[in-house]
């Protein structure tokens, strides 16, 4: 009984980090223009919907969730079709990276593709 015990206190942690709700507000944290992420999920399915802050453009991606990871595609978007991954390493902090971008005319993607940058949830 003893070792049962042990063995669920010490998986615990483990299984209430893979139920994280990740629903929130989110942010970049870094120098790039900010951007604000509205993370929505439901069960495994994630919406998120992006603001530019500095050109006051909205996007919407959404989503399956595998473990802490989800690969977003667009939805809604004005200057381009984006694919992104997202991987949670906590429920407060994640990274993402741009997978693909395939601009529209008068429109250029700000980011490059392959490179990770943080975010965090803000509330």
């Amino acid at each position: 009984m003893k070792k049962l015990i042990l063995l669920l206190a010490l998986t615990f942690p483990f299984a209430a980090f893979a139920q994280s709700n990740y629903t929130g507000i989110w942010a970049t944290d870094t120098d790039q223009p900010m951007e604000y992420y509205s993370i929505h999920q439901n069960g495994n399915d994630i919406v998120v919907a992006t603001l530019d802050a500095s050109k006051g453009q909205w996007s919407a991606y959404e989503g399956v969730l595998t473990d802490a990871q989800v690969t977003l595609r667009s939805i809604f978007s004005i200057g381009a079709d984006i694919s992104v991954e997202v991987q949670f390493t906590s429920p407060t902090q994640a990274q993402f990276t741009i997978l693909s971008c395939k601009a529209n005319p008068e429109y250029f993607c700000a980011l490059p593709i392959d490179i990770p940058f943080p975010m965090k949830k803000i509330f």
